[in-house]
């Protein structure tokens, strides 16, 4: 049977992501396979595993557009027609071949809206909850090079080679956790600078966060007292916080270091972006925004912020997903493109979370 497009890709924790892309695919009305492999740590990512998922790109059906799903690890995988990624980097994003997606499995939710909405002017408070990184002897060496090898780090180009990061993780070699220190260096800067601009901060050290009842639940309490949220990036080119901060109508608070944002979200709109190369500054732009806003501002903006979690919660995104690979498929193949102009179906049900 002819097939019109192949999706390969590891499966999440939460959600496995080729089978869900495949759905939304199908529902499409495209004509759909699927090689998978389970979730594995990014720790235990071999070369056996890069080669894998090689093979099963070029073991895809004659014709099929071959879609390549990277779960929480970053690769990217020459041999696909179109990666799909929770994050990625400007220096080498294509996007004839790329496409960044929202991350919405999370866990924190607010119980009920009328607890999350502001009706004044909220306080000056900042907030950071998990991992800092700040034991990570690789990331406080990788802190300490030079600028430019640090911008080089933040660029993520390791990440076209998967085989060599196999390598890398196979030899011991600390290389997972080396563009960590983003997020230390932001931290450092807010305490440093907090009682000078006025501004309460609140961070806490989680380590390595567990999605127990007792630590969502904190969390979520977190994002209820603070009104900027820092959202610096950890192991991956983003924060799955900058998501839940949304959620709870709070301000996303992104130390830009070289980020592909997806383009559901309207950035300017809802979050504080700081780039990386003033990152020292980040007490004095968080004071700046919340000086120059108005009460009225802050609530247009939290309004925004929950709409567009809801909309990203609803998950139709996917199906503009599924569009977008039926476009992708119609310029491949001119004479077919006929066939894709039925309506779309809808699924009955959004993403399970």
């Amino acid at each position: 049977m002819a097939v019109d497009v192949h999706v390969v890709g590891i499966a999440g924790p939460v959600v496995d992501y080729p089978a869900l892309i495949s759905e939304h695919c199908r529902a499409a009305g495209l004509r759909c396979s699927m090689d998978t492999i389970p979730f594995i740590p990014i720790g235990d990512f071999s070369v056996a595993t890069a080669r894998r998922l090689k093979a099963m790109l070029r073991a895809a059906p004659p014709g099929s557009l071959t879609v390549y799903t990277s779960a929480w690890a970053e690769f990217f995988m020459e041999e696909a027609d179109l990666s799909l990624h929770f994050s990625m980097y400007r220096q080498w994003f294509d996007p004839k071949r790329m496409r960044v997606l929202p991350y919405v499995w999370t866990n924190a939710r607010p119980d009920r809206l009328e607890d999350i909405l502001w009706t004044t002017k909220p306080a000056p408070q900042v907030g950071f909850r998990g991992m800092t990184y700040e034991s990570s002897r690789p990331a406080m060496a990788a802190s300490k090079l030079p600028h430019f090898a640090k911008e080089w780090l933040l660029q993520g180009r390791y990440l076209r080679y998967p085989e060599l990061f196999g390598a890398a993780i196979a030899g011991h070699v600390p290389i997972r956790f080396l563009a960590t220190f983003p997020r230390f260096e932001a931290l450092r800067s807010l305490r440093q600078s907090a009682d000078f601009f006025g501004l309460e901060i609140e961070v806490t050290d989680t380590g390595v966060f567990r999605w127990s009842e007792q630590a969502v639940d904190a969390f979520e309490q977190h994002l209820l007292r603070n009104t900027y949220i820092l959202c610096p990036r950890g192991a991956e080119n983003y924060s799955f916080r900058v998501f839940e901060a949304l959620r709870f109508g709070r301000v996303p608070v992104i130390v830009d270091t070289d980020m592909v944002l997806p383009g559901e979200v309207p950035w300017e709109d809802v979050a504080l972006v700081v780039p990386y190369n003033r990152v020292n500054d980040v007490g004095a732009l968080i004071a700046e925004d919340y000086r120059t806003r108005s009460a009225e501002q802050f609530m247009t903006r939290q309004r925004l912020a929950i709409e567009t979690s809801a909309m990203l919660d609803q998950g139709s995104w996917l199906a503009d997903v599924a569009q977008d690979i039926c476009r992708r498929i119609e310029e491949r193949a001119p004479a077919r493109a006929q066939s894709f102009e039925r309506p779309m179906k809808t699924l009955d049900s959004a993403p399970v979370f």
